[in-house]
């Protein structure tokens, strides 16, 4: 089952068990991203509850909010989708899903998706989440020994790897940890540098240039413009970098 249908079948899912008197009614769904739009996910929601049978416009609507990579800004918006009363949100990455689940322990959330939701609290358990909180995670910060090996088979000498990241997002602790511990058996060092409200890109960048690092791990996640920005400072300065 492809990822746009299996977020679909659990909405759908989640808006069947609604009460009774809610039944028969279009539905609406509360979309907040924790990037800029326009996001693909805007399009594959409703085409994966269009595989369901679910027609927008007629059996639900999507009210779409993004967070332009600002935690803050997604905490206000996941209050905003409360108080016009969606009958569930669909979150977008870690922060997005922190935003909703601080906003409401009632209305139903769906990650789509979210990388290590038990490290970072979302929820009790990948078999049973408990609370509100449900949807897909990835694999992106269990599989650090992996993203080494590879660096390590196209630069056999390599011996420190920067990993840069959001220091608002709570999956980029996560991230960071588990490449720390790949480390050791890789034979390299790694060196975190976190971007965010108090030190922009540039700066990381800045810091970054004055080590040893020979390749960069860029935390996945981030907006267009940011990754697109990102790419090219390493491009400039001749660094190989892995998205996670």
């Amino acid at each position: 089952m492809r990822r746009r249908e299996l977020v679909g079948s659990i909405v759908a899912a989640g808006l069947a068990a609604r009460p009774a008197s809610a039944q028969g009614k279009a539905f609406r769904i509360g979309l907040l991203v924790t990037g800029s739009g326009p996001h693909p996910i805007e399009q594959a929601l409703p085409r994966g509850l269009a595989a369901l049978g679910y027609r927008i416009g007629t059996d639900f609507s999507i009210d779409a909010r993004y967070a332009d990579r600002r935690f803050d800004r997604a905490v206000a918006l996941a209050n905003e989708l409360v108080q016009a009363k969606v009958d569930i949100i669909v979150t977008h990455f870690t922060p997005a899903t922190r935003a909703a689940k601080q906003a409401t322990a009632t209305i139903p959330i769906v990650m789509a998706p979210v990388g290590a939701p038990v490290e970072a609290g979302l929820v009790a358990s990948l078999a049973r989440p408990g609370g509100n909180v449900t949807g897909i995670t990835n694999l992106g910060a269990e599989i650090g020994g992996r993203r080494l090996q590879v660096l390590r088979d196209l630069i056999p000498s390599l011996k420190t790897v920067a990993v840069l990241a959001s220091s608002e997002d709570p999956f980029a602790r996560v991230l960071v940890a588990d490449l720390q511990q790949a480390a050791p058996d890789a034979g390299v060092a790694i060196a975190p540098h976190y971007y965010g409200p108090f030190r922009t890109l540039e700066s990381a960048f800045e810091a970054i240039g004055k080590g040893s690092v020979q390749a960069i791990v860029l935390q996945g996640g981030g907006t267009g413009a940011l990754r697109t920005q990102a790419l090219r400072m390493a491009a400039d300065r001749g660094l190989p970098v892995m998205t996670s």
